[in-house]
């Protein structure tokens, strides 16, 4: 029997396919990682949504995990791939869509028995994970597999250079820990930089449940760090605060910048300005 890798490559060949970099394509084929990727999951997941599905090296092993399991894929030439090698299964549903783009409350998954699972392009990590956390927050469970710079900036802390929106929003709605690293010989072809596979666990409760509550925190987060060199008194008037109408701990905010305020700073703030109605 062939490994994964081995089946990777015999995709490739038989339907002459080459990897596309604009896509960002590299093809997690390591047995070892695929197994990290699907284990200790919640004892509540009985449905799988996987983002990217590739060549479905991971499908195959959440095909094995979950009651059903949505796969989306955006390259219609690996399409064909995938609806060969699970047609013997009723399982899964195969999909072509953009990450950024799909309309993905269409699809009914949005729901507390799912895991959402995706292998992220470096050049759309931040867009996608942005999408994902204010239109997916009833989904318990994220895995990811990404770039390692990428882990490392959207877990900045505060007073850092890459703290930023998401950083923020991230904090205040997920317990984040990184898994494992993967190195670049897990993929094919291998990429010249190493990968991280992450978890992020909805807390419960977390004070942002609302999809519509989500998206107005980061409005005012996209508001505040658009003018990060500035201190907050340029935010604050932009936003008519003045002294009157805010408590004196927020009000004293004025004088820092974007990066200098902790998840907490930013959640009071928005619901100081939800009581004034300004959002």
């Amino acid at each position: 029997m062939m490994n994964e890798r081995e089946l990777v490559k015999g995709f490739l060949s038989e339907y002459q396919i080459t990897a596309k970099r604009s896509l960002g394509q590299n093809f997690l084929c390591s047995e070892e990682f695929l197994l990290k990727i699907v284990q200790d999951l919640p004892d509540t997941a009985t449905e799988a949504f996987e983002l990217g599905a590739g060549l479905g090296s991971l499908t195959n092993q959440l095909v094995n995990q979950f009651s059903t399991l949505t796969a989306v894929e955006i390259d219609q030439r690996l399409l064909p791939i995938l609806a060969e090698r699970f047609r013997n299964t009723e399982k899964v549903r195969i999909i072509e869509g953009d990450i950024l783009t799909y309309p993905w409350l269409d699809l009914d998954i949005n729901n507390p028995n799912t895991v959402l699972f995706a292998n992220l392009p470096y050049y759309i990590t931040q867009p996608a994970l942005e999408r994902i956390v204010l239109e997916l927050g009833s989904i318990p469970e994220l895995r990811f597999v990404l770039q390692k710079e990428a882990v490392e900036r959207i877990m900045a802390p505060p007073r850092t250079k890459a703290y930023g929106p998401l950083n923020v929003l991230l904090d205040l709605v997920y317990e984040t820990k990184q898994l494992c690293v993967i190195p670049g010989q897990a993929f094919y072809p291998p990429p010249k930089v190493r990968s991280s596979l992450i978890r992020l666990r909805l807390k419960s409760p977390h004070p942002l449940r609302e999809s519509s509550r989500r998206k107005a925190f980061m409005d005012l987060l996209k508001l505040v760090f658009n003018q990060r060199r500035k201190q907050l008194n340029s935010s604050f008037k932009l936003l008519s605060l003045s002294e009157e109408n805010l408590a004196p701990e927020l009000w004293a905010l004025r004088a820092k910048r974007a990066e200098d305020l902790s998840p907490k700073e930013y959640l009071e703030l928005f619901e100081a300005l939800e009581e004034l109605q300004i959002l």
